[in-house]
């Protein structure tokens, strides 16, 4: 009983000096909450203090998988529901089934073994979605599916920012704008955190963390002093290996298994080069440390499976990397925490340039006869995307001859794009074009109307339909329903390998830039079952241009190669890993 009073004066102290209780919650935590029979501690986990102690309102963690960060965000946000009076929490993941499990795993035994908690949570308002803890209420979702309840909130916890819906977490954190806490230095109103493990390079949470204070858990040498953010591809060497670690495939480390060598493998100083023990990797050496500390907007915080030594040691990194095999995007992300971008999951920048070598032919030089048989691909919106290309059949690649930003002027959008495509098309005499459906939906059917029948193929995109190999043109309205992912894994394929070649012009600065705009994020599914998305990071207009074109190129025959017109088709044709239709 006295816990009880002791804090509720508490509380009260905080609201009239109006402080908030960041700062002070580990203490709460390892005061008033249990770990199975035992009272919690941050023994053995000490890296996750200082982030939970955190008294920045917006804070960004990126984390690998396995070192205890998901039920640290659920102990920090009933903490902080539990000290403040009358505040909202909002926890998300990506699902509203990963949510209702979270409660149910997570959130609910923190609760029963918690007797200040216990005697907080309102009987009848405990639920999987919502909780009424004390003056204060803590609401769970997910940003795919269902809208996010529409209510103020003070704090937003989202954990796996990166396989979230991001326009439905965008959502979310406008509920923050009338929350009573407020930094004092940008003004910005609410208390975020958002976990992560990441994804590719640039995208969610290795985004949001780049323009932070970036803040690592630096150890210090024993023998020499040095202090040194500890990095398993950087750090690590061992005997029979004398290449960079970042080379070591999932092969290599089964060869020095059967050799017996992976139990040589030991973490360096990268100065003296003396081993780091697992003793030196102890709380007693660490420190978090920023290193842009100037940067005040959002605070940083990036765990490394070395800030966990008792689970995580070079040996044990090398065997999970046998457990990936192949797949070495996960065993960066879920293992190292780190982002990682190949060619499965994004276009590379750096093949692409290999094959900047077509000569543009601009529309003057086409409407004079310069080229025939023609495909395009075009991205409709306030500015349309295009890209012409000329299949070449012999060499089974597609030569894009030109690209094009068609900005339109407010009143008159449709009637431009229309009378500017329609040229296009003719002057580059194109035989098949895909473009979107939407949002210009009456200049695309006029466009469609001015060129011979089955030329022009407006597309809908769809994730639903798996069972589309990759995609249907249905004839009686001359459309396309294409499984977005499944093309979008082809066009990044066909770039990534040469299949596209592009054009020596100046319009490439932004092709390049806009074929970066988006990258694949893997995830599973609550029933076990794998999803692949392809997320947009920046703008990406001239990356769904390309994979109109590619959808063209795949709908016209080889005699089109040799400048010859289409014979228009007279069927249902589905396109993908069989072709159906008589």
């Amino acid at each position: 009983m006295a816990d009880l009073f002791e804090e509720y004066v508490g509380q009260l102290q905080d609201a009239l000096e109006s402080r908030s209780a960041l700062g002070r919650l580990s203490g709460w935590l390892e005061k008033n909450t249990k770990l199975g029979s035992s009272k919690f501690s941050f023994k053995g986990h000490e890296f996750q203090r200082e982030i939970v102690d955190s008294k920045h309102n917006n804070t960004v963690i990126i984390k690998p998988s396995q070192v205890g960060l998901t039920e640290t965000s659920i102990r920090l946000i009933l903490a902080f529901l539990a000290v403040e009076i009358n505040t909202v929490a909002l926890h998300l993941l990506p699902t509203i089934g990963e949510a209702q499990k979270a409660v149910k795993s997570r959130f609910d035994p923190v609760i029963r073994g918690s007797t200040y908690l216990k005697s907080i949570v309102h009987p009848g308002s405990d639920s999987s979605s919502f909780k009424q803890i004390g003056d204060s209420q803590l609401f769970t979702g997910g940003t795919h599916g269902k809208s996010i309840i529409s209510i103020p909130t003070d704090f937003l916890s989202a954990d796996e920012l990166d396989f979230m819906h991001m326009e439905n977490l965008a959502t979310a954190e406008s509920r923050l704008t009338h929350s009573r806490f407020v930094d004092e230095e940008t003004g910005a109103r609410g208390i975020k955190r958002k976990w992560s493990t990441p994804t590719a390079i640039g995208i969610g949470v290795d985004a949001l963390y780049a323009q932070s204070n970036q803040k690592r858990r630096l150890v210090k040498c024993k023998c020499c002093g040095h202090h040194q953010w500890p990095q398993f591809l950087k750090h690590v060497v061992v005997q029979g290996w004398d290449r960079p670690m970042d080379q070591m495939t999932y092969l290599d480390a089964v060869g020095l298994d059967i050799r017996g060598l992976l139990s040589t493998a030991k973490l360096l100083c990268e100065s003296c080069h003396n081993p780091i023990t697992r003793d030196n990797l102890g709380p007693d050496y660490r420190e978090w440390v920023a290193e842009f500390p100037t940067r005040k907007y959002q605070e940083g915080f990036h765990v490394s499976p070395f800030d966990l030594p008792l689970y995580h040691t070079p040996e044990s990194i090398l065997r999970k990397l046998i457990d990936y095999q192949n797949n070495t995007n996960h065993f960066h992300n879920f293992v190292l925490g780190l982002a990682y971008s190949d060619a499965s999951n994004s276009i590379m920048d750096e093949l692409v340039k290999q094959y900047i070598n077509i000569r543009p032919i601009p529309p003057e030089q086409a409407e004079a006869g310069a080229v025939s048989g023609c495909i395009a691909g075009l991205d409709v919106g306030k500015t349309s995307w295009l890209l012409i290309g000329k299949p070449n059949f012999y060499t089974k690649t597609t030569d894009i001859i030109w690209a094009e930003q068609i900005r339109l002027q407010s009143g008159s959008e449709e009637d431009m794009l229309k009378e500017t495509v329609v040229k296009r098309l003719a002057q580059y005499k194109v035989v098949k074009l895909v473009c979107d459906a939407q949002p210009y939906t009456p200049s695309i059917l006029s466009i469609q109307a001015s060129r011979p029948e089955s030329w022009v193929l407006p597309n809908f995109y769809t994730l639903k339909d798996t069972k589309l190999p990759l995609y249907v043109i249905k004839e009686k309205d001359w459309v396309v329903d294409s499984h977005r992912t499944k093309t979008l894994n082809l066009t990044a394929k066909r770039t990534n390998s040469g299949v596209f070649r592009w054009p020596l012009m100046e319009e490439m600065d932004v092709v390049l830039k806009h074929l970066q705009g988006m990258k694949r994020i893997d995830r599973v599914l609550e029933d076990g079952s794998a999803q692949s998305d392809w997320v947009k990071s920046g703008d990406d207009h001239y990356f769904h241009a390309a994979n109109y074109l590619s959808m063209a190129a795949d709908m016209i025959g080889d005699e089109y190669g040799s400048g010859f017109m289409p014979v228009p088709t007279i069927r249902e044709v589905v396109v993908g890993s069989k072709a159906v239709g008589g």
